[in-house]
């Protein structure tokens, strides 16, 4: 007998990292109908999508929309997974955490069960990425060390004009200028960008201000580079560099997050709880002087220590307080951090692979302070 239980997704595979990996990868921006149902999965389409769905979607079926076109026109998307589910003789599905409530409302008044998936994932096996997921994770962490050498020679190349203010090209470098010139090289290649930060000075202080304005010689610059390629899997890589000489103060920051990253790279591996990794990088800045304040302005080191990769940019298993058992196949971002009101910000991240003895570290760019990467 088959299980009255499915899972249903109705979002874009854009939005969606459940979908994107149900798919195969399939990309389609606007919302659509999905249901797994034992051993079948069903892609319900419009007609604009419907040849490259057939084509490209690693679905057992797909159905175009206009099947379910009422007498009056185009029906709701939840109306159209209402009837998907009523020829199946489902009663109950499965949704996830950010499934709309309006959809939910309107399945529940067509007499469906609707329940929500108890974890993060609708499927659970995303957290284990195969060889080919991880190679894939690799060749976007490779671009994105490609944009990450050109942003920092960019400012490490640079001349300090008149206060403090860098030049390049005889104009003002700002934040600006160098998101643009990494976001340029990287959706030259296909990928998708948004969100980059490259926050100098006091904005570095702040661990998701995306920086705005001229970039100055002597202050820290973190820059934080996270795209999404067209197989669907992210990288995410972060780098702190300044030009000219480096204050005291930022030279010891980065020298102990270096070490709290070393820290994490040898404790990680599989069947270690993840929350004992986070503990031992905050226990560690602590002995090393550096205090973390969740005041009003929290200072010090007030993030978790990483996060899952994969075609969600933050999925489990989160390396944090809450953080759960780390398992082989596991691919998360290592990327401790201080930061200090006035002194500026530090932080370095790369991505590793959890193996059975140990990680494998899949990011290559060089992590100096004030020397562009090789």
């Amino acid at each position: 007998m088959k299980s009255k239980k499915a899972v249903l997704i109705i979002d874009s595979s854009e939005a969606n990292p459940d979908l994107l990996y149900a798919t195969g990868g399939f990309a389609v921006p606007d919302p659509v109908v999905f249901l797994k149902h034992g051993g079948e999965s069903i892609l319900v389409l419009s007609d604009l999508e419907l040849a490259r769905g057939k084509k490209e979607a690693a679905v057992s079926k797909v159905i175009p929309l206009s099947r379910y076109a009422g007498s009056r026109g185009r029906r709701s998307l939840a109306d159209i997974a209402a009837a998907l589910a009523a020829e199946r003789k489902i009663s109950r599905v499965e949704v996830g955490a950010t499934f709309p409530l309006a959809f939910a409302d309107a399945l529940r008044k067509k007499g469906l069960k609707v329940s929500c998936a108890s974890g993060a994932m609708l499927f659970e096996e995303r957290m284990k990425k195969s060889a080919g997921e991880v190679s894939l994770i690799r060749k976007s962490l490779a671009d994105t060390a490609s944009a990450m050498r050109e942003a920092t020679a960019l400012v490490l190349g640079a001349k300090a004009g008149k206060n403090g203010v860098l030049l390049s090209g005889g104009k003002p470098l700002t934040s600006e200028r160098i998101k643009g010139v990494i976001n340029s090289r990287l959706a030259g290649a296909g990928y998708s960008v948004s969100g980059t930060i490259v926050a100098c000075g006091e904005h570095s202080a702040m661990p998701h201000h995306g920086g705005e304005g001229p970039v100055f010689t002597g202050r820290p610059v973190v820059i934080d580079i996270f795209p999404r390629s067209p197989s669907g899997y992210f990288g995410d890589m972060t780098r702190t560099v300044v030009h000219g000489r480096p204050p005291p103060e930022i030279v010891r920051m980065h020298g102990a997050v270096l070490k709290a990253q070393r820290l994490a790279f040898g404790m990680i591996r599989h069947g270690v709880k993840a929350a004992d990794v986070h503990g031992a990088v905050t226990e560690f800045f602590e002995s090393a002087g550096f205090h973390t304040d969740r005041g009003e302005t929290p200072q010090g080191f007030i993030h978790s220590t990483g996060h899952g990769l994969g075609m969600g940019l933050h999925e489990p298993p989160s390396v944090g307080p809450s953080g759960g058992v780390l398992r082989e196949g596991n691919v998360v971002t290592v990327e401790p951090g201080l930061y200090y009101e006035g002194a500026g910000g530090v932080r370095i991240e790369d991505v590793v692979v959890v193996t059975r003895s140990g990680c494998v570290n899949l990011t290559r760019c060089s992590k100096r302070l004030f020397n562009p990467c090789p």
